[in-house]
């Protein structure tokens, strides 16, 4: 069974290949950036930041809404995408002030979201 299951794990790296390819020339492109360019490093990643929580906000807000109803949590999901949905547009709408208040404001946000992801995991889970 153990063959089988690692003759399984090479054919899906093979599959995927150029995605493994891409995301190691990306990642060492952002490493380059971070030393070349620290100044503008915290921007990069605030707005990154802002992106996944735009983008990962919106899918779950869909998820919720269109998604399957087997999932008696799924008001936390929906209140955790328009949270996320939140946090990316206040991002995007104010990246310097985000910079600028990341040691406050972007930590605490951060923990509050972090929390009601936790809390929304763990619901979902029960």
């Amino acid at each position: 069974m153990a063959e089988n299951d690692e003759e399984l794990s090479k054919k899906s790296l093979c599959d995927v290949w150029g995605l493994v390819l891409l995301r190691g020339v990306l990642l060492i492109l952002v490493g380059l950036i971070f030393l070349v360019r620290p100044d503008s490093s915290l921007m990069f990643i605030v707005l990154v930041m802002g992106a996944f929580w735009f983008i990962d906000g919106v899918a779950t807000i869909f998820r919720s809404v269109f998604g399957s109803r087997d999932n008696d949590h799924w008001i936390w999901d929906l209140f955790l995408g328009v949270i996320g949905t939140i946090a990316g547009i206040v991002v995007f709408s104010q990246p310097l002030l985000s910079v600028i208040l990341t040691s406050t404001f972007l930590i605490y946000f951060l923990a509050a979201v972090a929390i009601i992801s936790g809390v929304s995991s763990i619901f979902n889970g029960i």
